[in-house]
């Protein structure tokens, strides 16, 4: 029963993601025709192929599946004033290439691991400029039909390498304070895997080094 409820909530998010994808593209090429890309409401920056007003129109609502929608387009991330690129501290022993990466294989990996997946949220950053968005995944692994996750994946995406850098330097001061996490760095990603259980955690963040992950404090 668990495993059939893991693979329903894992199939009815990658439906939702399906669907949003396939209207995402067609509404940005629809409100980008005639755009030239470089200046959004108010006169924001916003990057080449990045299209302001399905920037807008998107943020009140904004989850991983509209993340990977604009980087299928084009832009990794949705630039505009409001975020700061200059500042931070690159850290040279941080090698995980600082490149976007798609949200999907975060969901491809929790359907794989038939994770059951409690709640997906946006959430702020409010220590470390740089910060582009972020997601909490909350998960169980042993399947979420009572609603109770046992850990949690907190995605944090940086504008710049110094920025992801100096934010994974916090991260792994905090889960190390706590007691009860690992931080993985993935791409423009600083990852947080937080949870009570040593060995689930130590699983999942694992799981994310083979795909170009380099994992702090370990």
């Amino acid at each position: 029963m668990t495993v059939v409820v893991s693979c329903l909530v894992a199939a009815g998010v990658f439906a939702i993601w399906a669907l949003r994808d396939s209207d995402g593209d067609g509404e940005v090429t629809a409100a980008g025709a005639g755009h030239d890309g470089h200046d959004g409401h108010g006169g924001e920056q916003v990057l080449e192929g990045c299209d302001p007003v399905a920037y807008h129109n998107t943020m009140m609502m904004f989850d991983p599946f509209a993340a990977d929608g604009l980087l299928d387009l084009g832009c990794p991330w949705p630039y505009d004033a409001t975020i700061a690129v200059a500042g931070g501290q690159e850290n040279p022993e941080i090698t995980a290439e600082f490149v976007p990466r798609r949200y999907a294989e975060i969901f491809d990996l929790i359907s794989a691991e038939q994770y059951g997946m409690c709640a997906v949220a946006s959430l702020p950053d409010e220590t470390v400029n740089g910060f582009v968005f972020g997601f909490r995944v909350a998960l169980n692994e042993a399947g979420c039909a009572d609603g109770v996750s046992t850990f949690d994946v907190v995605l944090r995406e940086y504008a710049t390498k110094a920025w992801r850098d100096a934010a994974a330097g916090v991260a792994a001061a905090d889960v190390i304070e706590a007691g009860a996490g690992r931080v993985v760095v993935l791409g423009r990603w600083v990852v947080a895997v937080i949870g009570a259980h040593e060995a689930t955690v130590d699983a999942f963040a694992e799981q994310l080094v083979p795909l170009g992950g380099v994992s702090m404090g370990r």
